[in-house]
């Protein structure tokens, strides 16, 4: 009687697996940065969904407000209630900021949080306060602390009022110069653009935040991405000009031409 043939054994050589090791690690490399660009690329549209619906809120509260924008705090003199939840500062429970002040129009807590920004760090209403967008204060902060009306600005569409920052209010002094001051938001990804940077610098600051740009809701309630570098850069001209920061905001004579700049003519 015949033996039976045994079928062959058939395996991968050594440098067969070593070639499909090597192909699998090529394709890893070029797509794991595609991966990581599409998922900040989500994040982007919602932290873009998430200044639309703030835009929309500030333009109904500017509608019941004579054309006024939310101040950037403000001192109601009165005791928050234990029901009203988030609805008080951390900072002292009569005042309310500007995320708080235009709640009523929002009914949503989360809009205040940009996905791409780490809030680790913070917990209960500090969440939503320091959740990654600051307001240009130069619209929010004038020298008599009213905020600026709608009526007042000749460009609304092209002003900066809400965006991506690392604290919740933004001047452009503070953006360009650091001065030791740490209760003043940046411009994510410009940490190597600052006038004397602090020795530790936080990576909010020193990473792009939305692909090297950041969300900005501008005046009239319209949200566009632009450059990190470029609202930087738009912030120099107030930077030089002292008619630029908060005690002067509203002269007559504020004329800077920069996009931060609400009264330029």
């Amino acid at each position: 009687m015949k033996g039976r043939k045994h079928p062959s054994k058939v395996a991968f050589t050594l440098i067969e697996l070593l070639v499909v090791i090597a192909i699998i690690s090529v394709l890893a490399a070029i797509l794991f940065p595609v991966f990581a660009r599409a998922r900040e690329n989500a994040r982007r549209a919602s932290c873009m969904s998430n200044l639309k619906q703030i835009g929309l809120g500030v333009m109904m509260y500017v509608q019941d407000y004579d054309g006024k924008y939310p101040p950037d705090a403000n001192s109601t003199g009165a005791v928050a209630k234990p029901e009203d939840g988030w609805w008080y500062s951390p900072g002292g429970v009569n005042w309310l900021f500007w995320q708080q002040t235009i709640y009523p129009y929002t009914k949503n807590d989360q809009v205040y949080i940009c996905p791409s920004k780490d809030i680790s760090a913070y917990s209960g209403p500090s969440r939503y306060l320091y959740g990654g967008y600051g307001i240009n204060t130069l619209l929010s902060v004038p020298s008599n602390r009213q905020p600026a009306s709608i009526a007042s600005l000749e460009y609304p569409a092209s002003t900066y009022h809400i965006m991506d920052s690392t604290h919740w209010r933004m001047e452009p002094y503070f953006v360009v110069e650091w001065s030791g001051d740490s209760g003043w938001g940046r411009v994510p990804g410009t940490a190597a653009l600052i006038k004397h940077p602090p020795a530790t610098i936080s990576s909010d600051l020193q990473n792009d935040r939305h692909l090297g740009g950041l969300n900005m809701e501008f005046a009239d309630g319209h949200v566009k991405w632009l450059k990190s570098s470029l609202v930087f850069q738009e912030a120099v001209p107030c930077y030089k000009d002292s008619y630029c920061r908060g005690a002067n905001a509203g002269k007559a004579d504020m004329t800077t031409n920069s996009e931060w700049n609400p009264y330029r003519k």
